[in-house]
């Protein structure tokens, strides 16, 4: 008689991957978070016309810091990080604990609305 015996080092590996992805998902890890940024982020950007591009106005700051968002990125556990630039051009990083985070999006006037709306890009730090 021949039995077919599972494999157990796929069945390991599976066993093994659904416990980290919901170990990640319970502690909330940046990459959970991040796929939720990205969703909203796209949601947000897809009802602007070509004269708004999507930007961050933070809400956890005594001054408003307002920017256009150029990338958003993170790092796990905790870590996301924001790229864009000031109204003035010039280059800004956030980085924030995924507990700490607290923004509103907001609908900025592209400087050069004649060019094409580059997209937001997300990246894995």
């Amino acid at each position: 008689m021949n039995f077919n015996l599972p494999d157990l080092n796929k069945l390991n590996q599976e066993l093994f991957d659904g416990i980290r992805k919901t170990k990640e998902y319970d502690s909330g890890f940046a990459n959970i978070f991040f796929k939720q940024l990205i969703e909203s982020i796209n949601r947000f950007d897809a009802r602007l016309d070509n004269t708004r591009e999507t930007g961050i106005r933070l809400v956890s700051y005594g001054n408003i810091i307002q920017f256009s968002i150029e990338a958003v990125g993170y790092k796990d556990p905790y870590l996301i990080f924001f790229y864009g630039h000031l109204e003035d051009g010039s280059p800004i990083q956030l980085i924030q604990h995924v507990s700490q985070i607290s923004f509103v999006l907001i609908a900025l006037k592209r400087n050069d609305p004649e060019k094409p709306k580059t997209p937001i890009g997300f990246r894995s730090e």
